[in-house]
């Protein structure tokens, strides 16, 4: 019989809905991602049931298309746990008052499914990838609109998950203990790892470089400067997300200022990394998300000049650059962890 699945993987700023149909992605629409708590005033429990039905009116257009979908697949970032459960909290609906189980999303969308935090994903396509055949354990981090890890070990076949999923949020590590530490927009962290290491935080980051006098000159002659100005804009007036582009496109140009500014960012990673490392002794160190690959091999090199002297007294300087891979180019990470995961759940 004919197998057709609706994975959708669900980010902070992108969506897409792909059909697999037991061999290929045959079947795929990116759109801007629906986020309840953004775009209405409604408390927690509404957005989250806004988001439900939202979901449940895409599957109904997509089964239009192919009446064979059996299952769905969802990739969500956000805390979800061992049973695939999507914790109350997240960027989606806010704050509601309970989880929402796997149970009731599959009764709203009236078929079994499937769902994984989208870094747990990204961890199960690396955790059973054929780059990896030595290795016995796989970290991956993604460095993309959050930041967060996941392991995966290779020995028992699993990812490594506490009960409640919470494993991983590296993001929330606080590293900037200044009385001018960026704050979060509900008051709670402060100076944490996600303000300085992802990539929806470097636009904020280059700007606040850019204002310091003693830079100031600097970003005026540099790339981005050059970059942006083309475009009629500067690093004040563009948004962030062409703020980034022009920014990834000014470090390949060899942009002193931007790379400068990506070395501060990734040092703050690195500080938060080498821990897991030395908790974990990962074998592999797989880089996900847009904003790392983007950058590609100068994310790397940055990263290893930062990690390898944190690591020194029981890795080289080469086993710490050789543990470092960058994922796959093909943007299908949790696409692929979601059907890997789904096949086994048959």
């Amino acid at each position: 019989m004919d197998k057709y699945w609706l994975c959708i993987d669900i980010g902070y700023t992108y969506s897409r809905y792909v059909v697999w149909d037991g061999n290929d992605f045959v079947d795929s629409e990116r759109e801007l991602t629906h986020r309840p708590k953004v775009t209405t005033g409604y408390d927690g429990d509404r957005c989250q049931q806004i988001w439900v039905s939202q979901l449940t009116d895409k599957l109904h257009e997509w089964k239009r298309k192919w009446p064979l979908i059996s299952r769905v697949g969802l990739s969500f970032p956000g805390v979800v746990d061992r049973n695939g459960a999507i914790a109350r909290m997240n960027s989606i609906w806010g704050t509601s008052g309970c989880d929402l189980p796997k149970q009731a999303l599959a009764g709203a969308l009236a078929m079994p499914v499937t769902v994984l935090n989208d870094l747990s994903a990204a961890a199960v396509r690396y955790g059973n990838s054929t780059r990896f055949g030595e290795a016995t354990s796989v970290m991956v981090v993604s460095v993309s609109s959050g930041i967060g890890a996941k392991i995966y070990d290779r020995e028992a076949g699993r990812l490594v998950l506490e009960r409640s999923g919470r494993n991983g949020e590296i993001g929330l590590v606080k590293v900037d203990e200044s009385p001018h530490a960026p704050v979060t927009g509900d008051g709670q962290l402060v100076g944490i790892l996600g303000h300085y290491a992802s990539g929806s935080s470097f636009a904020r980051l280059l700007r606040t470089v850019a204002q310091d006098e003693a830079e100031r000159s600097r970003y005026e002659e540099s790339a981005l400067a050059s970059i942006l100005a083309e475009l009629g804009q500067n690093l004040f007036s563009a948004d962030r997300l062409l703020v980034n582009e022009s920014a990834v496109k000014a470090m390949l140009l060899g942009d002193a200022f931007c790379i400068d500014v990506l070395s501060r960012s990734v040092k703050h990673l690195a500080n938060v990394l080498h821990i897991g490392i030395l908790f974990n002794a990962p074998d592999a160190i797989v880089l996900v998300g847009g904003f790392a690959r983007s950058i590609g091999a100068l994310y790397i090199d940055t990263l290893h000049a930062h990690l390898a002297p944190l690591l020194t007294l029981i890795y080289t300087s080469e086993e710490v650059r050789q543990m470092i891979h960058l994922g796959e180019n093909d943007d299908l990470d949790n696409l692929w962890g979601l059907v890997i995961q789904m096949e086994r759940s048959e």
